[in-house]
């Protein structure tokens, strides 16, 4: 009986042997980890992705190291971390920052408490970027509003505007700050020719329409300013008028003569307006939940040409003859409408999104919405087929506004700094 017993004991030991083993003795170190996601050099919509594995053997707590690079020697990692878990597949999500095209990753196991000496070996596996981080420019203090023009990029940040050359999206380069010490805060700025013009709020807060020549992009010069009454939110332009979209009304501004410009007109809207564009001789003028077409034929006279009801609207954009719609109140829908024959407005599809939207843009067959400060969805549109969805996980604190141009999305941090995603298909 004493000896059965002892069989007994010594079958349970090596049954059991990696409970009683040294943890700190390499021969027990873990099996590498199997990877899930993403594997095998696949392509991914989320900037940076989640990452999943699965190890097999848990019958002691492990730690992992889990490091990210942008070759195979991970001679210079982007991130490295220890992290722990108690259960068998696990999930990182790395919010180092964005990732550029090509990327590589790996982690590797130990007993918890165990030496360097006890590491298993690494499990590796790589993935292409859909979205992939192409530029980041820091030497900017950051604003509220991005306009994109031709191969400038505008951007507001209180009082001071900035010009930057983005002919080359790899390399923004600064051109020059303009700082008005009359203005308490730019609202909005929009550019025709050779100026640009900013809503504003003066250090008396009155608002005004400030206009500045930038006919030498690395000399902006103050040319002339127009008094408003209201707090000015919106500027759409066709030439020789400026529309100003106030809380219910639009100011219509003759900038003729941009030293001197002066309301000639006003539209009076029932319900808060919500943004305006031009589209030819049209205004498009949307309020919660009505989209208004004027004729502007005559400029300072225009008169309604449509009157489309919608549920709700909270952000939209237009690209070519095609207008998209956020509703963020009841469904988080997107509705996407043909208005290539204004003032006729026709919806055409429409899709669902999980987030709300406080920006949006277009470029490359790809919709850009800024949910929050650190989410940005993107919707790559293929015909009739369900939107492709990515999304982006900026590190730079606080994405306070988006703008897309060319193939390319510029990510405008409030506190300061840059970052530049592509958004076309193929080597950049």
């Amino acid at each position: 009986m004493k000896y059965k017993l002892l069989l007994g004991v010594l079958l349970f030991i090596g049954c059991n042997r990696k409970d009683f083993l040294n943890p700190n003795d390499p021969i027990n170190s873990p099996s590498p980890p199997i990877l899930i996601y993403p594997t095998g050099n696949m392509l991914v919509y989320d900037n940076p992705p989640r990452l999943y594995w699965v190890l097999l053997d848990t019958s002691f707590d492990v730690v992992y190291e889990v490091q990210g690079a942008e070759n195979s020697n991970f001679n210079n990692p982007i991130f490295s971390m220890i992290i722990s878990s108690d259960g068998d597949t696990v999930c990182y999500y790395m919010s180092e920052g964005l990732l550029k095209e090509h990327c590589f990753w790996r982690v590797r196991a130990k007993a918890e408490g165990a030496s360097d000496n006890a590491w298993g070996e690494w499990a590796s596996g790589s993935f292409w970027e859909r979205f992939p981080l192409i530029a980041e420019y820091v030497d900017i203090p950051g604003g509220d509003e991005i306009i994109i023009r031709d191969d400038y990029a505008y951007i507001i940040d209180d009082r001071t505007f900035h010009i930057l050359d983005v002919s080359d999206p790899a390399e923004p380069e600064f051109i020059e700050s303009f700082t008005d010490s009359s203005v308490n805060r730019f609202h909005e700025i929009e550019k025709e020719g050779n100026y640009l013009y900013l809503s504003c709020r003066d250090i008396h807060y009155d608002y005004f329409l400030q206009i500045y020549s930038i006919s030498n992009p690395s000399s902006p010069q103050f040319t002339g300013a127009c008094s408003l009454r209201y707090s000015p939110n919106y500027l759409a332009i066709s030439y020789p008028a400026v529309y100003v979209g106030q809380p219910s009304n639009v100011a219509i501004v003759d900038i003729s003569d941009p030293a001197n410009p002066f309301v000639a007109n006003s539209i009076e809207v029932d319900y808060s307006i919500r943004g305006l564009a031009v589209k030819k001789n049209y205004l498009i003028l949307f309020t919660s939940s009505k989209i208004k077409v004027y004729d502007i034929t005559d400029p300072f006279h225009p008169s309604i040409a449509n009157n489309y009801s919608y549920s709700y609207m909270d952000e939209f954009c237009i690209s070519g003859d095609t207008l998209f719609v956020a509703d963020d109140y009841y469904t988080y829908d997107v509705t996407i409408f043909d208005i290539s024959a204004l003032p006729a407005i026709k919806k055409t599809s429409s899709f669902s999104s999980d987030y709300s939207f406080s920006d949006m843009c277009f470029s490359d067959n790809c919709l850009v919405g800024r949910h929050s400060s650190y989410t940005i969805c993107i919707f790559e549109l293929s015909g009739a087929r369900k939107p492709e969805e990515g999304r982006l996980y900026p590190s730079y604190p606080y994405t306070r506004c988006i703008s897309a141009n060319k193939g390319y999305l510029y990510l405008i941090s409030r506190y300061g700094g840059i970052q530049v995603v592509k958004l076309h298909e193929g080597k950049y």
